[in-house]
C-alpha cells in the first residue's frame, strides 16, 4: 500500500477511535475489541478491520476532487462504520463460519454482536450529522444516500441468501443481487466524496461518480469470488463458496450457457447433502471448461476499465498518480 493510502488509513483509524472514545458508550468495550484497540497483542500483531475498500475510495476520490482531506473524514468514517456493521452482522448470518477467534461473535456471542453492529450503524449516521462544515441540506443529502445504500445492500444480501436454495437464476437477476450486495456501499462512498466539493458538480455528475464506485465494488466482488474458487494466483483450490452453496458469476454463466449433461452434473452436486472434494473439483472443472471463469474475469475487467475511463472523462485534472493509487487500491482489495 502506497504512502497516500497508508496516510488515509492512519487518519481514518484515529478519527474513528476518537469518535467512539468520545461516546462513552457501554458498547465501547465490544467495539474497541472489534477494532483491535483493547486487546493484549502488540500493535504490529493487531489485525484491525480498518480500513475497508469503500472508505478508502471515498477519501481517495475526495483527494481527486481537491477537497480538504479533513472534510472527507466524517463521510469516510461513516462508510467505514457501516462496513464494519455489515461485517459483524455477516458473522451472525453465517453462523460464525468465517469468524476470527477474536471476533465479537466468538467472544460475546451472536446477541451482543448484533448489538455492536447496530451501534456502529447508529454511529455512522451520527458521523455525518456531526459534520462540522457541511450545510444542513448536504448533511441531509448524505444521510439519505447512506440510508438508501444500506437498504439496497440489505436487499442484495436477502437475494444472495435466497439464491443458495435456487438453481434457476438468470444472469440479470444475479447481477442485480451483486449490485446491491457489493455495489451499494462503494457507490455511496463515491457519491459522498462529491458532496464537499467546491467544483459545483451537477447532480448528474455526482450520480456518475456513484456509478464509478458501484462498478468498482461489483468488480472486486467478482474477483474475490474467482479467487475463493480457483485460489491464490490460480494455484491451489479453495471451495468456501461452493460448499456453502453460494452462487457466483462463473457458476451462473455455466448454468445458463451449457448443455444439459453439464447442468445436470451441477444440479446433482449442489443438491447433495455433502459436497465432497471430488464433487467440488468436478464443479470447478465444469466452470473452467464452459468458459465461466474466463467470462467472469472479462466482466470484472470491463467494469474496472469503464470506471477508470469514466473518472478520466469526468475530471480532466486527474493525474497519473491518482490513477496509480486507484489501481493499487483496487488490486489490494481484490486479494483481501
Amino acid at each position: 500500500m502506497n504512502n497516500t493510502l497508508e496516510q488515509h488509513c492512519s487518519k481514518l483509524e484515529s478519527h474513528l477511535k476518537d469518535m467512539i472514545n468520545n461516546q462513552g458508550s457501554i458498547l465501547f468495550e465490544l467495539l474497541a475489541h472489534h477494532f483491535g484497540w483493547n486487546n493484549q497483542r502488540s500493535v504490529e500483531e493487531t489485525d484491525s478491520p480498518i480500513p475497508h475498500f469503500e472508505s478508502l475510495l471515498c477519501m481517495h476520490l475526495s483527494d481527486v476532487l481537491g477537497n480538504d482531506p479533513e472534510q472527507s473524514l466524517h463521510l469516510a468514517g461513516a462508510i467505514e462504520l457501516v462496513a464494519n456493521f455489515i461485517e459483524i452482522h455477516n458473522d451472525v448470518q453465517n453462523g460464525g463460519q468465517a469468524s476470527k477467534s477474536d471476533s465479537i461473535w466468538w467472544s460475546w456471542g451472536p446477541a451482543q454482536a448484533i448489538n455492536a453492529g447496530d451501534g456502529l450503524h447508529a454511529l455512522a449516521r451520527t458521523s455525518i450529522l456531526n459534520h462540522p462544515d457541511l450545510t444542513s441540506d448536504n448533511i441531509l443529502l448524505a444521510v439519505k444516500n447512506l440510508d438508501r445504500a444500506c437498504l439496497s445492500l440489505f436487499e442484495g444480501q436477502f437475494s444472495d441468501i435466497n439464491f443458495r436454495d435456487q438453481m434457476e437464476i438468470t444472469e440479470p437477476d444475479f447481477i442485480n443481487m451483486l449490485s446491491g450486495k457489493a455495489g451499494s456501499l462503494s457507490s455511496c462512498a463515491s457519491y459522498l466524496a462529491t458532496i464537499p466539493s467546491k467544483l459545483g458538480l451537477t447532480p448528474a455528475t455526482q450520480a456518475s461518480y456513484g456509478q464509478i464506485g458501484h462498478d468498482l465494488g461489483v468488480a472486486i466482488q467478482i474477483r474475490r469470488d474467482l479467487r475463493s474458487i480457483w485460489g491464490h494466483d490460480n494455484t491451489g483450490i479453495t471451495r468456501d463458496n461452493l460448499m456453502l452453496r453460494r452462487k457466483t458469476l462463473p457458476l451462473i454463466y455455466t448454468l445458463n450457457n451449457s448443455d444439459e449433461p453439464t447442468k445436470r452434473a451441477i444440479l446433482t452436486a449442489y443438491m447433495s447433502r455433502v459436497m465432497d472434494d471430488d464433487a467440488g473439483m468436478h464443479l470447478i472443472d465444469l466452470m473452467t471448461e464452459s468458459g465461466g471463469k474466463t467470462y467472469a474475469e472479462s466482466t470484472a475487467e470491463k467494469l474496472y476499465k469503464s470506471s477508470v475511463d469514466q473518472l478520466k472523462a469526468l475530471n480532466d485534472q486527474i493525474t497519473p498518480q491518482h490513477l496509480d493509487t486507484l489501481s493499487e487500491l483496487y488490486e489490494d482489495f481484490c486479494h483481501k
